[in-house]
């Protein structure tokens, strides 16, 4: 009898842990709630945030503007498991989630606008013309 192990024998003994590794329930923190990606962006005209929401439809999120804050909130479905199936991972969360977002000075926070398409909510706060930099072009006399 060999006293040494074959390299098959050490990858399938690897493979069986890497397999048992998997499905052994791991230790550590609760799941934090969800809450969407956003970028902000200015432009010389406004403000735009990019909020992604795969799988929300987007008659369920609400958008407000109250005292100069524009506030995003929803409920993102938890997709239960099928039927009689065995869950081996969960990485999608899910639930009810807030996002807040306090509008600069120079916003219309009465002129904005929110749009939707493929899962990604694009929200637009134009600038007030009254406070947006003008180009004085001199006149000669």
């Amino acid at each position: 009898m060999s006293s040494y192990t074959s390299l098959g024998d050490l990858n399938a003994n690897r493979l069986f842990h890497l397999a048992n590794a998997l499905r052994a329930p791991r230790p550590g923190p609760a799941p934090q709630p969800w809450r969407p990606s956003v970028d902000a962006t200015e432009t010389d005209h406004g403000y735009e945030l990019a909020v992604e929401l795969p799988g929300m439809d987007p008659s369920e999120v609400n958008v407000v503007v109250r005292d100069g804050v524009l506030c995003l909130k929803g409920n993102r479905p938890i997709q239960p498991a099928p039927q009689g199936s065995k869950t081996h991972l969960r990485e999608r969360v899910g639930g009810p989630w807030e996002r807040s977002f306090t509008l600069p000075v120079d916003a219309a926070g009465d002129r904005v606008t929110a749009t939707s398409k493929h899962g990604l909510l694009t929200v637009t706060v134009p600038k007030r013309e009254e406070l947006q930099a003008k180009e004085i072009h001199i006149q000669v006399a």
